[in-house]
């Protein structure tokens, strides 16, 4: 099957893919992260773009971001993948290409999809075995979104601040959330390169995450609301079966982990 053109747009939130060409080990140094940052929010500052989460890795990175006042993701991953890759170059006064081929990006259509992907891209570092769980990998959103740690590059998905309204039980129940391992069911459904918006994909993520954060609520002994509202974009679809921003999840006994 032909890989789908891109979709352009404002207001669009999707997850995109970086790889280093020929799967080297790039990203080694404590500066090459570094750098990656710094110019990750020249591209905040410039191109208006809303970082949601980073994880770096060293032959790779994930990023969860949003395109506004019509600076699409084109003009954005362009403009990054051009100034990281002559400023690494120049440092190690090296030649040739630094990323394979073209970037990755995949449309983020639900909450739920939006759960489902901060799960998935806060455990990498954890299932490539670079740490024995996310908070011990530096280079990552983990920390901002697990223990509500100041981030300056980063705004708290909305999905996100749907889990709950008070800071101390969101947290809690986000902590729990991404907890367990990542399945083969959810590393295959990420590897997948089907069709960005594919209506399978959408309720494969509907139905895990909501079966996660069901496994939350009964643990921390709180009510899940029954919708998920319209929260990310006038593009991002509502489900049913996760927490809703604005009525919360219900404290039985308790505030948190």
């Amino acid at each position: 099957m032909a890989n789908p053109g891109r979709v352009f747009a404002n207001d669009l939130h999707y997850h995109v893919i970086l790889r280093c060409n020929n799967k080297e080990h790039r990203l080694q140094q404590d500066e090459d992260f570094a750098l990656f940052l710094t110019l990750l929010e020249e591209q905040i500052k410039k191109h208006h773009v809303k970082i949601y989460n980073f994880v770096l890795m060293n032959s790779h990175a994930h990023l969860m971001l949003s395109t506004h006042n019509d600076l699409y993701l084109n003009i954005v991953m362009h403009n990054f993948c051009l100034r990281y890759a002559k400023a690494y170059n120049s440092r190690y006064q090296r030649t040739g290409h630094l990323w394979r081929s073209r970037y990755r990006a995949r449309l983020i259509l639900s909450d739920a999809h939006a759960l489902a992907c901060l799960r998935y891209q806060h455990l990498n570092p954890v299932e490539a075995g670079i740490a024995s769980e996310p908070g011990h990998w530096p280079w990552s959103g983990y920390q901002y979104y697990a223990w509500g740690i100041s981030n300056t590059l980063l705004t708290p998905h909305p999905a996100y601040l749907g889990l709950a309204k008070e800071a101390v039980l969101r947290t809690g129940i986000y902590r729990r959330f991404v907890l367990p391992p990542l399945t083969e069911e959810e590393k295959r459904e990420f590897a997948r390169r089907r069709t960005r918006y594919s209506p399978a994909f959408q309720h494969w993520a509907t139905r895990n995450t909501t079966r996660l954060l069901q496994e939350v609520a009964a643990s921390l002994e709180v009510t899940t609301p029954s919708e998920v509202p319209v929260t990310s974009g006038r593009r991002h679809i509502a489900r049913k079966g996760l927490g809703v921003e604005g009525s919360s999840w219900e404290v039985a006994g308790t505030s948190g982990e």
